[in-house]
């Protein structure tokens, strides 16, 4: 029988949106970039207008290293609690960190998740 359990969050696995780069910058952080798709023959028409044709985020160190850590096998608590060790940092401070970028990088199209299917009981 199938278990009904809903997956805890930090078991979901972050996965990077195709054609994203990221740019090292020498404070630690880096500027990730990722192509715009414009929808629309409106939005085709200003994105050229405006010049603008990728979407651009700047990351601290921290979460320039959260970014390091995304490898498509890894699980948002995995990747957690290798950051709390790298940093020296408090887990339950880096679970919320981990909770904010991953919120941020998903809203803006830069990661989306695969949430693993329920164990079987």
């Amino acid at each position: 029988m199938a278990s009904t359990e809903t997956p805890h969050p930090l078991e979901a696995i972050p996965l990077r949106s195709g054609g994203t780069a990221a740019d090292a910058r020498p404070d630690g952080g880096c500027l990730l970039r990722m192509p715009l798709t414009p929808s629309g023959r409106f939005h085709r028409l200003l994105s050229r207008w405006l010049g603008r044709q990728e979407i651009r985020l700047l990351l601290d160190a921290r979460g320039h290293a959260f970014w390091q850590q995304i490898d498509e096998r890894r699980t948002l608590g995995e990747i957690s609690r290798s950051l709390a060790a790298d940093f020296q940092a408090p887990e339950a401070d880096c679970r919320r960190a981990v909770v904010q970028y991953t919120a941020e990088l998903v809203r803006r199209g830069f990661l989306h998740l695969s949430i693993p299917n329920p164990k079987e009981a």
